[in-house]
């Protein structure tokens, strides 16, 4: 009679295992797909990516004394980093501040730098939009 109760016992333990785990397993739900987003449409306006200020908006934000020029303490301030390091490079009559021409020039002449040292630069195109013709070769003529 042991070895009954024994068998019944396991068996019993088993079944109860069983349903345990089915029941855990239905309970758990699976984690919600990703939200995926129409390539062309913008995403939903509670989760935009915030919009970086301009320029302009960071200078009249920053030149608090509204007089159109942006002293180098004023720039510090407002976290105007790229100014700040370039300030005597952008201050070229050395007035003590800046204007926000003088700093979009500055702007301006280091992206066409950039640009001709080969960092993302648009190749050149002729004045008939022909592409302009290949460099020579820099071995010399073939002997």
């Amino acid at each position: 009679m042991s070895l009954r109760f024994g068998f019944v016992l396991a068996s019993g333990l088993v079944v109860s295992l069983t349903a345990n785990a089915q029941q855990q397993y239905q309970t758990q739900q699976p984690p919600p797909p990703p939200q995926q987003y129409d390539q062309g449409a913008p995403p939903p306006a509670d989760q935009a990516p915030p919009r970086r200020e301009t320029m302009a908006q960071k200078f009249a934000a920053a030149n608090v004394t509204n007089d159109g020029c942006l002293t180098q303490e004023q720039a510090r301030n407002a976290g105007m980093h790229w100014v700040v390091h370039r300030f005597t490079q952008i201050d070229v009559d050395n007035k003590g501040c800046v204007s926000l021409g003088q700093i979009r020039a500055v702007m301006r002449s280091e992206r066409q730098a950039r640009q001709m040292q080969g960092n993302g630069a648009p190749p050149p195109q002729a004045q008939d939009g022909a592409p302009p013709p290949p460099p020579p070769d820099q071995n010399g003529p073939p002997q």
